[in-house]
């Protein structure tokens, strides 16, 4: 399902980028550049190295309409629609963004406010996504990506 695979080192460590075979190879290594930078900022503004490599999981779809994703400990997952062009590649770099902020949420910073983590601030949710999706456009603006 899977045919293209990009890795770049961070911290002396390979992060991949991984695409399914409906993907051109300029698309590939422009999200892989937005990838690289978004994991260097951020990395920057927390102080902290990844704790092990992060993956970057793009499946392009055909028939979906909209970018949705999903992050979990080290790995975020993306579905995209198949027609994607880069002139949408503003909403896609907002997502990766986004989406690897959401990592440094679950990972460093509720941890610090609350032990138990996020899961255990249900009431709290909209606040996170919030935070999630401002801070992510920050560090996109910060680096010229939008």
């Amino acid at each position: 399902m899977f045919d293209r695979e990009i890795y770049f080192t961070f911290n002396n460590q390979n992060h991949f980028v991984i695409f399914n075979k409906n993907t051109t190879l300029a698309l590939a290594d422009k999200i892989t550049q937005i990838c690289q930078k978004v994991l260097r900022s951020q990395s920057a503004f927390f102080q902290k190295k990844p704790n092990n490599r992060k993956f970057f999981i793009f499946n392009f779809v055909p028939g979906r309409k909209k970018v949705v994703s999903a992050s979990y400990d080290n790995t975020s997952i993306f579905f995209v629609p198949k027609s994607f062009k880069l002139k949408d590649f503003q909403l896609l770099s907002s997502k990766i963004s986004t989406s690897f902020f959401q990592q440094w949420l679950q990972n460093v910073i509720a941890p610090e406010f609350n032990p138990q983590g996020v899961d255990a601030l249900p009431t709290n949710f909209w606040f996170w996504v919030g935070i999630s999706r401002y801070y992510g456009e920050l560090f996109l603006l910060q680096n010229d990506e939008t």
